[in-house]
């Protein structure tokens, strides 16, 4: 009788060190958009203006096609966002051109992956009933 419980210790075990905690999403590997050698993920940040306003940092991130993107909301701030594309949607795999931020750790955290044709892609972030237009180019 002890014989399964003897080994659902180390299969938890197993199973714990390979998943990746809620919000994690490979951000150890993802570098920001405008940083010298920004590969195949990248991370955007997302600051709030003394009214409220999204402010995106870097405006305009240009990144290779199948790039994984992450916008990051500001540290210990729970308020959610939206990215929203407006002519023509970067991240295909997104229903409707939206990714919709969620709890990661203390911030939001919004992903997806670039994968549309080259071109650029301008996008809003709406936080509240305020929005900001950024854009992302695909090369």
């Amino acid at each position: 009788m002890t014989r399964p419980l003897v080994l659902a210790v180390p299969i938890g075990l197993l199973l714990a060190a390979c998943s990746r905690p809620p919000g994690a999403g490979g951000a150890a590997a993802a570098v920001r958009c405008d940083a010298a050698g920004a590969a195949n993920a990248v991370f955007i940040e997302i600051a709030y203006a003394p009214d409220g306003m999204p402010v995106a940092t870097p405006d305009t991130c240009s990144v290779a096609r199948g790039t994984d993107v992450e916008w990051r909301g500001p540290d210990g701030t729970p308020q959610a966002f939206e990215i929203r594309f407006k002519r023509g949607n970067a991240m295909p795999a997104s229903p409707e051109g939206r990714v919709h931020s969620a709890a990661a750790g203390a911030r939001q955290v919004a992903r997806g992956r670039a994968d549309a044709a080259p071109g650029r892609y301008d996008y809003a972030i709406r936080s509240g009933s305020k929005e900001r237009d950024p854009a992302i180019i695909i090369r």
